[in-house]
């Protein structure tokens, strides 16, 4: 069986993300930002962030750019990113998510900041289908989550 192409959007994404640092402004705390006229539709914000996941190119400095109303995101790949809880909450708990993938994310994003980022958004809190977290990213002192 042949390898089927890569399609034109994720020629396009690659060439974004690869030139992330060319295209975006820098805030003053030094994240970046998409420039004002840019908007992406979900199916390619989603798409974009889980290609960034993928390529290892989800930070702090680059999470931010999903902080706007840019992007509308709905399903949420963060799975093996290294961020912070707070660079979560500014970047993707204003969206309309109705997943989240976040397995085997760093410690420095544990599930306890992942729940209450999400529940800090009443949207989410009626809306979300499918959340994926693992036990890696529980701090061995947390008290038990309950829903």
């Amino acid at each position: 069986e042949e390898a089927s192409p890569y399609t034109l959007v994720n020629i396009c994404l690659n060439v974004l993300i690869a030139n992330l640092e060319k295209l975006c402004s820098e805030r003053s705390d030094g994240t970046l930002c998409l420039p004002d006229h840019w908007n992406f539709p979900q199916e390619v914000a989603d798409r974009f962030l889980g290609v960034m996941t993928w390529q290892g190119k989800l930070t702090d400095r680059t999470a931010s750019i999903f902080q706007g109303n840019q992007m509308k995101l709905k399903l949420v790949n963060i799975q093996k990113a290294k961020i912070s809880a707070a660079a979560f909450t500014k970047a993707f708990c204003h969206h309309r998510v109705i997943e989240l993938d976040a397995t085997a994310v760093h410690t420095d994003l544990p599930i306890p900041d992942i729940i209450s980022g999400l529940c800090s958004n009443s949207w989410i809190q009626q809306n979300l289908r499918c959340l994926l977290l693992d036990s890696a990213s529980i701090p061995r002192d947390s008290r038990l989550l309950f829903f």
